[in-house]
């Protein structure tokens, strides 16, 4: 499933734990009732 999420970002050289960190900051956001996107 991480190498589908790699594979399938725009960003070709980006590092799984980017892409976790930018995942977990909008889970994050929406927990905490505020409306974030990827580039907050």
């Amino acid at each position: 499933m991480l190498n589908r999420l790699k594979a399938e970002h725009e960003n070709e050289n980006i590092y799984l734990s980017s892409i976790a960190d930018e995942a977990i900051r909008v889970y994050y956001g929406q927990v905490m009732g505020k409306v974030r996107t990827a580039a907050n």
